[in-house]
């Protein structure tokens, strides 16, 4: 039977920090939304979606248009039906003219509660209460929710990963193809020094002529400027060494990759036969040298494989 051979792009989606999201959760469905308190925030109908990489889950008021977003990272707990939090007035509510014409027939107002549960910790969390129109709504979204905020992988994700959250919170949460300044500012600046970090990174990358500006477009943004960073990240010059030979990538190892904290004799540094070991047993392309690997493809297979052992032992 022939062995199939390891793709390089299947290995580097197992480190990815999205699974694919279904389109029903892409396309929403409409929720009734409470207060902390308990009570009905408003009559309006919210259109919950998940963004198409999964990392926000946002609601678009349908009679303001206004829009909220939680982050999938700061959910904390997701419950339905019996388990979430406890309305008040709870025989009120039932009878509101907005939870009748929400709820579908057979469907009891206790099973289609949604509590989202978010905060920075468990001490002091902050509790999203919705009303689905059936119970099957509610425990979907719920479920769903919880999984991707307890996938470990997305929880220790790489910076571009957080970069993706807050690009996502632009691209989906304006409503709009133009974001005002002021709120790409309020998104990455914290303070003062932060402001004008942020300030001349926007004027310099092109996306505003000058900080004066009130808007900025999301195409320009999502398109010409992305294309031209993507460029300038990934074009290589032709004298860039692709492949290292056992030497030069047991000097890797001992140079970056080893924690120089550590005692030497305890925990010896690389030696070329550590180095060419490894070699032999991550290099996926087998036609060349015992003694060579492919620069890009060997070291996000070997940096994959670690990270997955990490996992397995925590």
């Amino acid at each position: 039977m022939e062995k199939k051979q390891t793709n390089i792009t299947e290995m580097t989606m197992i480190g990815r920090s999205f699974a694919a999201v279904d389109e029903k959760f892409i396309k929403g469905e409409l929720f009734l939304k409470f207060d902390e308190t308990g009570c009905l925030a408003n009559e309006s109908t919210q259109l919950m979606r998940l963004d198409p990489d999964g990392v926000i889950v946002y609601f678009c008021d349908t009679t303001t248009l206004e829009i909220e977003c939680i982050e999938i990272l700061d959910i904390l707990d997701s419950r339905h039906g019996k388990s979430a939090k406890i309305i008040k007035e709870m025989e009120k509510c039932k009878n509101h003219k907005s939870v009748l014409s929400l709820l579908n027939t057979n469907s009891s107002f206790e099973d289609c509660l949604l509590t989202i549960v978010t905060g920075d910790t468990f001490i002091d969390p902050r509790f999203h209460i919705f009303l689905a129109s059936s119970s099957q709504s509610a425990q979907n979204w719920a479920e769903e929710l919880f999984r991707r905020a307890s996938n470990v992988l997305f929880r220790n994700g790489c910076v571009l990963d957080y970069l993706n959250v807050a690009y996502a919170k632009m691209r989906y949460c304006f409503g709009t193809n133009e974001i005002p300044t002021k709120d790409v500012l309020n998104l990455f600046a914290l303070n003062k020094d932060d402001r004008k970090i942020v300030e001349k990174a926007m004027v310099d990358s092109g996306l505003l002529e000058n900080i004066n500006l009130t808007v900025m477009k999301m195409d320009n943004l999502n398109k010409e400027r992305c294309a031209e960073v993507k460029g300038n990240l990934t074009s290589q010059d032709e004298q860039v060494m692709s492949t290292l030979n056992d030497r030069e990538f047991c000097a890797f190892l001992n140079k970056h990759q080893r924690d120089p904290r550590l005692n030497e004799l305890l925990y010896p540094p690389f030696t070329l036969e550590n180095a060419r070991t490894l070699i032999e047993k991550y290099e996926i392309k087998k036609n060349l040298k015992s003694d060579v690997c492919h620069l890009w493809d060997f070291y996000i297979f070997y940096s994959v494989k670690i990270v997955c052992h990490v996992l397995k032992i925590v």
